[in-house]
């Protein structure tokens, strides 16, 4: 697994347009192209999905705006992913994203787990990581068997 500070220093589509100084719509055409050719001509790979938007580490978007590769190789996607945004979120612990938001505004209580703060944020969106969503939900979990 890659390092935390690679996880955590990643670009959505809005950052990577930014960095490569190009239109929102070429980075769309350019993910096309790559993905029917099944090369990385103008693009690295996408590290993770989050709602449907591609999110890459900002290192390897920096490298194709340099010289248009990395010279030590791309970093390969994690599966699954380390991080999730609210959506994916929602779908691993099969609940209504309004539950997310209600959690995050639930501040430390002896009686329920604290919601994990955001690892990092894009303009997508926040992140978080795979590992802390988890604890909480087996933290959740132990509460509820407890209270029964």
């Amino acid at each position: 697994m890659p390092a935390d500070d690679v996880i955590l220093d990643v670009v959505g589509a809005d950052e990577a347009r930014e960095i490569l100084h190009v239109e929102l719509q070429r980075i769309s055409r350019w993910r096309h192209e790559d993905a029917k050719r099944n090369e990385h001509k103008r693009l690295p790979p996408v590290y993770t999905v989050v709602k449907c938007s591609p999110v890459w580490v900002r290192r390897d978007i920096e490298a194709m705006a340099r010289n248009g590769n990395h010279p030590n190789g791309f970093t390969p996607p994690p599966s699954p992913s380390p991080l999730l945004g609210t959506y994916e979120i929602s779908q691993l612990l099969k609940v209504d994203k309004s539950q997310i938001a209600r959690w995050r505004r639930h501040g430390p209580s002896r009686n329920r787990p604290v919601f994990p703060e955001p690892a990092t944020e894009i303009k997508a969106g926040r992140l978080w990581l795979r590992t802390d969503i988890l604890a909480f939900a087996r933290a959740r979990a132990q509460q509820r068997r407890a209270a029964v």
